[in-house]
């Protein structure tokens, strides 16, 4: 419990994450992740005119997460969303953007897409 209040307190605020994730992997994409209809979203994000519902706040944290440790390996958007994209032998052949689109609690899925991406991270 006293873990789980750490990492909020340790939390970037959202508008920094989504601006930083648009950078790293692009608005059209962390929208299509999230399941926002319009990019235009994104940017009311990054701007603090809107805020995300706590369970898109969910998938944009951990598509955070997975990103920066791919970003720190590779430094490339297009690596990035090919590993989103393609079927992941680490994720049972599923692709990790759609896994977390799809999600109905994307917070169970942190284990498992932060272990693939360390395990691309390191190849």
């Amino acid at each position: 419990m006293e873990e789980q209040a750490t990492k909020k307190v340790m939390a970037p605020p959202i508008q920094d994450v989504v601006s930083r994730l648009s950078d790293m992997i692009g608005a059209k994409f962390v929208a299509y992740a999230t399941s926002v209809s319009e990019p235009q979203v994104i940017q009311e994000w990054i701007n603090g005119r809107t805020t995300p519902p706590n369970d898109t706040e969910t998938r944009l944290r951990l598509t955070y997460q997975v990103s920066k440790i791919l970003y720190d390996r590779f430094c490339d958007r297009d690596t990035l969303q090919a590993w989103f994209q393609g079927k992941n032998p680490d994720l049972g052949d599923h692709c990790a953007v759609v896994m977390i689109r799809l999600a109905e609690d994307p917070s169970k899925l942190e284990y498992q897409l932060v272990s693939a991406a360390q395990t691309f991270a390191a190849k």
